[in-house]
């Protein structure tokens, strides 16, 4: 396997922070990295853009790829560990400790998924309000636009006398 050169890496790592892997260090993918530090791949990534990560690109002829290069930061644990990873490895490995681990995240993601879906009924419920104002207020407006639309309903003229004629008016 050959590693890249200094040459090789690309300008968007700093050149005090490009890293030639040693021999023994091939790097890792930003996926295993963030595994072991308990962050998520994105943030790798974004660290390994800023420099605050040792790394490298590799072409793959698809195109290129990042690897880490944690050396000693894959020992020393972060405080962003997931809680679940930290209790996993905790955990008795017997079936009755796996099993009670099991229970135990069963557990939370249970809670979890009440205070969820408590938060999505008030949330519902508020929504409901919203809602029916709105319609109140629209029928409102119908009202209102179908009074101004409706045709004027014109006042009869007043009643003319009716016209005798001036011989019968005469001899009347």
């Amino acid at each position: 396997m050959t590693y890249p050169t200094p040459d090789d890496m690309t300008d968007s790592v700093p050149d005090d922070m490009a890293v030639t892997p040693p021999a023994s260090d091939v790097g890792m993918t930003p996926a295993e990295a963030a595994a072991l530090l308990g962050i998520s791949e994105r943030t790798v990534q974004r660290r390994l853009k800023q420099g605050a990560l040792q790394g490298y690109k590799v072409d793959t002829g698809r195109g290129e790829v990042w690897r880490v290069v944690l050396g000693d930061m894959a020992v020393t644990p972060t405080p962003q560990h997931d809680v679940m990873a930290v209790r996993a490895s905790q955990t008795d490995v017997t079936p009755t400790g796996v099993a009670e681990f099991a229970h135990a995240v069963i557990d939370e993601l249970r809670q979890e998924y009440r205070d969820e879906l408590e938060h999505l009924r008030r949330e519902n419920q508020q929504l409901a309000g919203q809602l029916g104002f709105t319609q109140a207020k629209l029928q409102e407006a119908e009202r209102t636009v179908a009074l101004l639309m409706a045709p004027k309903d014109e006042p009869e003229p007043p009643a003319q006398p009716e016209r005798v004629s001036w011989w019968k008016r005469l001899f009347s």
